[in-house]
């Protein structure tokens, strides 16, 4: 049908659009269309969630004085020096599920890595070296925060190194119990012990000890001890912590005896200027008997001339009668006087006589004689008759 300028052509009635909408609805599952729009808020908050969690939307903050730890290793031939403060200060970001949590220093661990620190301490004679700490360092931290940044993170540390060094064992014998007669030996089967640890604990250790071996037996035997480790035991170590030992007994060629030595005369000491004498009864020497300990060979090459027995009279200055104690000398080292009979003597003090001193004897003069001479006026020999 074509229009022809003065009435238009009748046209078709537009619907709105929602009216449209509301057809398709109609159309629909109300119930489906729920669901689906109830997921899809769910999903959008989820991905709106993780979007904030990783492009930063978290609140941040600084954790400051958190310690660094160096935890030692059986294998590493360096150790931290204790009593270090070593600290450094965390910045990090929290997410919006952790905001609310009270965050501390304790709530992180820092363990530093030994191999790095020996790593830089490689080659040098100082010990303190620079260590850098890095995110890996961390080992703890609460759920929902993340290292941003670590402050302070070049710290100076302190340190020894590990070293292993033969140091001698010293046994530790027990010699109370040992028969007389006998002569006892008592050495380790592998004389050093391997001991490793700082050094400077290590290069001060003379020896290790065991612990105390009681010998006693007459025969020879062999025998385990165990080692006492030096120092504090926990900063050294050693290969083994026992020592095999031999102990050597044999009969004494030198036997200890006893021998007794008579009728030794007795010599008092008085002072030089003092006049005091001992008195003795009927004017003889008295006499004494002694008894002797120490080896038989010492014992026999010793002769009774050798000792002397004296009385010491150079502390008494009255006369009157004085207990003296008799004194034994002249013997070798190693001997013991085990009995002096009489132990001490009753000696009587008198006041010696004065003696006069005696006049010189008068000699006549001489008569000089005349020379004989000779003939011829010389002196000579007188002529024979």
């Amino acid at each position: 049908m074509v229009s022809s300028g003065k009435h238009p052509l009748p046209q078709k009635p537009r619907h709105s659009l929602w009216r449209r909408f509301s057809r398709r609805i109609e159309a629909m599952d109300f119930w489906r269309v729920l669901i689906s729009f109830i997921l899809a808020v769910i999903t959008c908050l989820i991905i709106r969630g993780q979007r904030n969690a990783n492009s930063g939307y978290a609140s941040w903050r600084t954790i400051k004085d958190v310690p660094v730890h160096f935890i030692a290793q059986g294998d590493s031939d360096i150790a931290v020096r204790t009593g270090q403060d070593l600290r450094v200060d965390l910045d990090v970001s929290v997410v919006f599920i952790s905001q609310g949590t009270l965050i501390t220093a304790d709530d992180f661990a820092i363990e530093g890595s030994l191999d790095r620190l020996a790593a830089a301490a490689a080659g040098k004679v100082a010990s303190t070296v620079e260590y850098t700490v890095q995110n890996s360092d961390v080992v703890k931290k609460p759920a929902g925060v993340e290292i941003r940044r670590i402050r302070n993170k070049r710290l100076d540390v302190a340190f020894d190194r590990i070293v292993s060094r033969e140091v001698p064992i010293r046994l530790n014998v027990d010699t109370s119990q040992q028969q007389p007669g006998w002569i006892y030996k008592c050495e380790p089967i592998k004389p050093v012990v391997l001991v490793r640890g700082l050094a400077p604990v290590v290069n001060s250790i003379t020896w290790v000890e065991s612990e105390p071996i009681v010998v006693k037996d007459t025969q020879s035997y062999t025998g385990r001890v165990e080692l006492r480790p030096p120092g504090n035991s926990g900063s050294v170590s050693l290969d083994r912590y026992w020592e095999d030992y031999r102990v050597t007994v044999r009969k004494d060629s030198n036997e200890e005896m006893r021998r007794s030595y008579n009728n030794l005369p007795v010599f008092f000491i008085t002072s030089f200027d003092s006049n005091l004498r001992p008195m003795l009864p009927g004017g003889r020497t008295p006499l004494v008997n002694i008894r002797l300990r120490g080896a038989a060979k010492v014992l026999d090459e010793l002769k009774p001339e050798q000792l002397r027995v004296v009385c010491d009279l150079t502390p008494f200055t009255l006369e009157g009668g004085q207990k003296v104690k008799i004194e034994v000398s002249g013997y070798p080292d190693g001997v013991v006087v085990e009995e002096v009979s009489p132990r001490e003597l009753t000696v009587e003090l008198k006041f010696a006589a004065a003696v006069p001193p005696k006049e010189p004897e008068k000699k006549a003069p001489e008569s000089p004689e005349k020379p004989v001479t000779s003939g011829d006026g010389k002196p000579g020999s007188a002529p024979a008759e």
